[in-house]
């Protein structure tokens, strides 16, 4: 079982936004979700649909697979993973950037 399935959401629906850019949209529509890359660590995060339009962190993994995944209860904004995860302060930085840069211009 893949760990978006926990969202709801099947993988495999890459967008055609080049892979060199850091932020990637896998999927589209009101439900977009994004993938941010640093330093070999992702981030699977996506735009809520309520007024406030928060970024909700969906899961991290090492992308060179020697390191476990960390899966994020639905409904974890990025200020909670900020104060849960405060080591991967560099990685939150840049999923804002990415939102701000990207999804919000």
């Amino acid at each position: 079982m893949n760990s978006l399935d926990t969202y709801g959401i099947r993988s495999g629906h890459a967008s055609a936004v080049p892979e060199s850019e850091t932020v990637r949209r896998l999927t589209h529509g009101v439900d977009a979700v994004y993938r941010t890359e640093a330093n070999g660590v992702e981030v699977v995060w996506r735009v809520t649909r309520d007024q406030a339009g928060a970024i909700e962190i969906m899961l991290v993994r090492n992308m060179f697979g020697d390191a476990e995944e960390a899966v994020f209860p639905v409904g974890t904004d990025l200020v909670a993973a900020r104060e849960r995860h405060a080591a991967w302060d560099w990685l939150w930085d840049r999923v804002q950037g990415d939102f701000w840069a990207r999804v919000c211009p």
